[in-house]
């Protein structure tokens, strides 16, 4: 990400995932935190426990590069049932979706951050940041 968004992360090394979602995420719990005077640790635990939870997954059908492939969608709502919710309730509805394939490097699509405006995910959005990968290119020759 560049310009206000930019966030440097150090070097992981043998990472077994992409670290583009974790620097998403990094930088999405980072403005949680900022914007509700929350801690970082509450919204990355809240996170882990809503994957670990076993949300949906359902397989989707996506245009990428004039192709349809197949895919995999991934939605959680990580705050909304939070006993502490009444200390953020403007953003307690925040839900994500992930959409990931193989047919594409690195295995991610799209990662869609959403803070609705109200109880409805369909409705007006207060806050939308979308992670997508938009393109192959060929390999440079030396």
């Amino acid at each position: 990400m560049t310009g206000s968004k930019k966030l440097e992360l150090p070097a992981i090394e043998a990472a077994k995932g992409n670290p583009a979602l974790l620097c998403f995420l990094e930088r999405d719990i980072r403005e949680m935190e900022r914007l509700t005077g929350g801690k970082k640790w509450f919204f990355q635990k809240r996170i882990r426990l809503a994957l670990a939870d076993g949300p949906e997954v359902k397989p989707i059908k996506v245009n990428f590069a004039g192709t349809e492939i197949s895919a995999k969608e991934i939605r959680i709502t990580p705050y909304a049932k939070d006993s502490l919710r009444q200390k953020f309730e403007k953003y307690a509805d925040k839900y994500y979706i992930f959409r990931l394939s193989d047919a594409v490097p690195g295995g991610i699509l799209e990662v869609d951050a959403v803070i609705p405006d109200g109880a409805k995910p369909e409705g007006p959005k207060l806050m939308e940041e979308v992670m997508a990968f938009s393109r192959l290119e060929p390999a440079k020759k030396n």
